[in-house]
């Protein structure tokens, strides 16, 4: 991690930490200063973007190879933050032994070197990490970037074997997604599947 790079991830701490976050419409509000949100392109019952994605060791992925399998996509500003990192580990460590059945994802902004070394160091390993940087593929078409701080909108999306989302959840950059929910949601795709 180079010397702007630890810059960008204090300044997201901060932001994360210390700033009272609202999400209000379209528009994020950190401490009174509004940062313009594109309006959120999917929803429930929508197919996910075939977008390209940049997975362990760096390979171009796209999306499309999500389907085939029930999928939750856990949707994080920054790892190596606390929030971040608590759902990523209670969607790893706490979600009833579903990741034997199904897919788990964390998909951020942080670089796939940085993700590798995330889950190394938190000893993270049932879950894919994808990497949305450096050409913000994913956030541009679902409406989840915030440009200006080149982050990813905090949400969770659970998609069936066919790739539609049949669950989306947005929360306030400093709150954890209903984690109880976007399992039972699993759980219910899961009873479906033949």
């Amino acid at each position: 991690m180079n010397i702007s790079d630890k810059k960008q991830s204090l300044w997201l701490l901060f932001i994360m930490l210390c700033i009272p976050v609202l999400t209000v419409g379209l528009v994020i509000i950190f401490g009174g200063s509004s940062v313009l949100g594109a309006p959120l392109l999917l929803e429930k019952g929508s197919l996910i973007p075939s977008v390209t994605v940049i997975g362990k060791d760096g390979e171009a992925l796209s999306l499309d190879t999500l389907k085939g399998k029930v999928t939750l996509i856990s949707i994080v500003p920054q790892l190596n933050t606390p929030v971040c990192d608590e759902q990523t580990h209670r969607f790893s460590e706490h979600n009833g032994g579903l990741d034997h059945l199904m897919s788990f994802v964390t998909l951020s902004t942080n670089t796939y070197k940085d993700q590798q070394e995330f889950s190394d160091k938190a000893d993270i390993h049932n879950m894919t990490f994808l990497s949305d940087a450096p050409d913000y593929h994913f956030g541009t078409h679902t409406g989840l970037l915030l440009k200006d701080l080149r982050i990813l909108h905090r949400a969770v999306f659970v998609l069936d074997t066919k790739g539609i989302i049949r669950y989306v959840e947005m929360v306030p950059m400093g709150q954890l997604p209903d984690f109880d929910q976007a399992l039972q949601v699993s759980r219910s795709l899961l009873a479906n599947v033949s």
